[in-house]
């Protein structure tokens, strides 16, 4: 009798967001809406999800806890019939250095990541007009689909670079510590995607920063390392 795939190996998906609407001093960006589709990679979704579908391990789906990866969690969490909810820590979340000028203005010294899904900022929300207050609403009420639950006891969201590579290797760790035999999915942004062979391989990734949308790890059974099984530039979900 042949032995089930669960006994050999599992996957660790490290995924990139997908494609963010930009919008004047926004931090928290949607993605932009499915209808659109630019020069990204169509197969990259299709292919990630395809073999871990096949795959009879458990899956757990972790995202970092902005709207744009929390909306890629959803819409991949609904590709691979993933029905529990999906797990939110901070630590996978990157530094919002970028957005202090504007929330200075607002007298806020610090963007605080909403954990409820019907909160938009209201010091960023007013730098937006019509159109794109209606694109913000559309997202924030698509989360209303899918599932999150928070990871208690989580890290605070890294205020610089340094503090995120930090935060995310000890998430990753911790996550995969946790979660032994099981597949699992991280939703997080492009530098982390990148530091990812760092903490998972040998292997080094040379690619353009603007291209990095996942790498899909394999760890065979009785070994601590993980393999680079596939690898996707940006991905349009």
């Amino acid at each position: 009798m042949n032995k089930s795939p669960s006994s050999k190996y599992r996957y660790v998906v490290i995924m990139r967001h997908g494609t963010k609407q930009e919008m004047k001093n926004r931090y928290d960006l949607p993605l932009v809406s499915e209808s659109k589709r630019y020069c990204q990679n169509q197969n990259t979704f299709k292919q990630v999800a395809s073999k871990l579908k096949k795959s009879p391990n458990k899956k757990v789906i972790y995202s970092s806890p902005f709207l744009r990866t929390k909306q890629t969690a959803g819409r991949f969490a609904k590709k691979i019939d993933y029905h529990n909810p999906i797990r939110i820590h901070n630590g996978l979340g990157e530094s919002y250095s970028s957005v202090v000028k504007e929330l200075n203005k607002c007298g806020e010294t610090e963007y605080k990541i909403p954990k409820q899904t019907t909160h938009i900022d209201k010091c960023l929300l007013s730098t937006l007009d019509k159109k794109e207050i209606k694109n913000m609403v559309k997202s924030v009420d698509e989360l209303d689909k899918y599932k999150f639950c928070h990871v208690e006891k989580q890290v605070k969201s890294p205020k610089n670079k340094r503090e995120q590579d930090c935060n995310f290797k000890k998430t990753v760790c911790q996550i995969i510590k946790n979660n032994p035999g099981k597949d699992i999915v991280i939703v997080t942004h492009g530098r982390n995607v990148r530091k990812s062979p760092n903490i998972l391989s040998s292997k080094t990734i040379v690619t353009n920063p603007r291209t990095c949308g996942s790498v899909l790890y394999k760890q065979t059974k009785g070994n601590n390392k993980f393999d680079i099984d596939d690898y996707h530039g940006l991905f349009m979900l």
